[in-house]
């Protein structure tokens, strides 16, 4: 469960960050194309990916480690929901059996 928080703590403000961006680029868009400038939003975007390249290297090299553990943790929980599911379908059959 630590490795989930930990990712999270990574990713949730790359994503804020990014959402943020893009809400900034569309309106930068809007205004620079009501100018007819063309080149703006290009300037802005090469910025961005800049911005953007640098940010999510950092959240790469941070998230290496905890990709084995995720991925542990995941399978875990598939073979535990399936298991879950295996063994309610037992218990719905044998219900439908008693209230037959």
């Amino acid at each position: 469960m630590f490795c989930a928080q930990q990712a999270n703590t990574i990713l949730f403000p790359l994503e804020a960050c990014l959402c943020a961006d893009v809400t900034v680029m569309s309106e930068a868009i809007s205004k620079e194309r009501e100018k007819n400038n063309a080149s703006m939003p290009l300037i802005h975007g090469k910025a961005l990916h800049q911005s953007y390249n640098i940010k999510v290297r950092e959240a790469c090299k941070t998230m290496e480690p905890l990709v084995g553990p995720l991925t542990e943790n995941a399978k875990e929980l598939h073979s535990m929901v399936m298991k879950l599911g295996h063994i309610s379908s037992l218990h719905a059959g044998n219900l439908h059996k008693v209230l037959s």
